[in-house]
């Protein structure tokens, strides 16, 4: 058996709906076909939601298996600090384990991103605009707009006016500055909090 996973997972990875494995194959290098083998994927502490099927593997051959969407929700949604739980992969036959393997993984809170090690294009998953914090720079951004007497669409895309877009982030800015919010020191090379938790406002950073 020969799976490769990512070392850190979040809610990030159930949202956009990223295998747990990249990869994850079965070998048979025996002369006959085995029949009616049982696989079982299995997370400590729930992070998994449970898993099983039957397999037909071919002799001589490699099955790729694809598991689908098995990162639990909950689990995350309730996760209040960085974790490491283990993964078993195990197969069956008439109730007797036959070959089983396992992997550790690191598991982070729900508002929580794996930084700039793991992927980045992940950081949408955190874009949550009816956030208080959000809204209020949202309702400044407007008022600025307003004063300027220039229309921006903040509910959705500006089409391909490059000037509309350039307004939008000038308006941010200033509502950044107004607030006096400056950029915070973090070393986004580990996991860092993004969500709720961040008081940006509160916090002026």
């Amino acid at each position: 058996m020969r799976g490769e996973l990512d070392g850190v997972v979040s809610y990030a990875d159930y949202f956009t709906r990223k295998p747990l494995f990249s990869t994850l194959q079965v070998k048979n290098d025996g002369e006959e076909t085995l029949s009616d083998i049982l696989l079982t994927v299995e997370g400590t502490n729930g992070v998994l939601v449970p898993f099983q099927r039957t397999l037909e593997i071919p002799f001589e051959s490699v099955v790729e298996i694809s598991l689908g969407e098995i990162l639990s929700p909950l689990y995350f949604a309730q996760a209040e600090e960085v974790k490491t739980e283990k993964i078993t992969v195990s197969l069956k036959k008439e109730d007797k384990t036959i070959l089983a393997k396992e992997w550790t993984v690191t598991t982070l809170p729900f508002d929580f991103w794996q930084g700039i090690s793991g992927d980045v294009e992940q950081l949408a998953a955190f874009v949550r605009p009816r956030l208080g914090d959000c809204m209020k720079v949202r309702d400044e951004i407007a008022e600025q707009l307003k004063k300027w007497t220039i229309s921006g669409d903040l509910q959705g895309y500006t089409g391909n006016d490059k000037n509309a877009v350039r307004h939008i982030l000038a308006a941010l800015f200033s509502t950044l500055r107004r607030n006096s919010i400056v950029r915070k020191n973090a070393d986004i090379s580990m996991p860092v909090e993004l969500g709720a938790g961040v008081k940006i406002l509160s916090q002026h950073v």
